[in-house]
């Protein structure tokens, strides 16, 4: 497992100047005041398009206009596709329809604004998602690392196959973990394989070797033995 702390400042990421610059500028689009414009044209130092998608509007409950490559903010009506993602490329074992309808349902309930779950995807060319980047939120007791209380744990990093290679992942988690900290956590989580690892590690993450884990699942037979 490994665990990320937000920074004070942003120098401190060991970030590349594209993925600095696209924090930078998504923090400043979410900080807008009201009426304020933001839409203008987004250029870096280099001239390209900066990868930032526009924030669906509170409450929406489809997904915006289809952003080729740019990561946005997932609603309600992205949650079966990210349930897919889930179960076809996270999962060891992919889930039957009955799981993948009641993975989607719950997530799609976490999704609304004020839920627990925080989710970037980018969108397929042809329909669906290439990408996603998930993470469910909870509280912890405040400390002076965790000012707010707040806690993330990335779920779900997912790209299609033939779409890897392209920063993708990178650049919806990147939009997540900046989403995040403006919500204030500060305390982030995740399981890492071996191919992943070095993406969560330019981003900040380190290996925690005190962190254990637990699946504690009661079988019938137990509760048979003690129901009697």
């Amino acid at each position: 497992m490994l665990r990320w702390f937000a920074p004070e400042m942003l120098h401190r990421l060991r970030l590349s100047p594209a993925t600095r610059d696209l924090l930078l500028r998504h923090a400043a689009h979410r900080s807008a005041p009201l009426g304020q414009d933001r839409h203008p044209e987004r250029r870096n130092d280099t001239g390209h398009g900066v990868l930032v998608a526009d924030h669906t509007p509170q409450g929406a409950t489809v997904p915006r206009p289809r952003t080729a490559g740019v990561p946005r903010l997932a609603v309600p009506a992205d949650a079966g596709e990210i349930a897919r993602l889930r179960s076809k490329l996270i999962l060891s074992k992919p889930l039957d329809e009955d799981w993948l309808s009641i993975c989607r349902n719950h997530l799609a309930a976490r999704l609304i604004p004020g839920g627990d779950a925080r989710a970037y995807v980018i969108d397929a060319p042809q329909g669906g998602l290439v990408c996603c980047a998930l993470a469910l939120v909870n509280a912890v007791l405040p400390a002076p690392r965790y000012p707010k209380g707040l806690a993330a744990r990335i779920q779900t990093v997912a790209t299609v196959p033939g779409y890897r290679r392209r920063g993708y992942a990178k650049a919806a988690l990147t939009a997540l973990l900046a989403h995040l900290e403006g919500d204030g956590v500060t305390l982030y989580e995740l399981h890492a394989s071996d191919e992943s690892a070095p993406l969560y590690a330019a981003l900040g993450f380190t290996n925690d070797p005190a962190l254990m884990r637990m699946t504690r699942i009661p079988s019938s037979a137990h509760t048979t033995t003690h129901g009697n």
